[in-house]
C-alpha cells in the first residue's frame, strides 16, 4: 500500500497487489498491480465458514 489510503470494511486484499488508492465500498475483492475490484461480496468470511461471531471478552465458543 503507497500513500494516504482508506480501505473499506469487510475487503479482501489478494496477495501481491499493488494497492495506490483508497477502496471505500465495503465488501470488495481487491486484487491486481495496480489494485483493481475483482467483485464483490456480500458475506464476511465467518458467515462464509458457518461460524458465530465471538470475539472479544468473554465471548465463548461452544457449539
Amino acid at each position: 500500500m503507497y500513500g494516504d489510503i482508506e480501505i473499506a470494511d469487510n475487503c479482501y486484499i489478494g496477495a501481491n497487489a499493488v494497492v495506490n488508492r483508497s477502496f471505500t465500498e465495503p465488501g470488495s475483492v481487491i486484487a491486481g498491480v495496480p489494485a483493481r475490484v475483482v467483485r464483490h461480496d456480500d458475506r464476511v468470511w465467518w458467515q462464509k465458514n458457518g461460524l458465530r461471531r465471538a470475539f472479544g471478552p468473554g465471548a465463548s465458543d461452544d457449539r
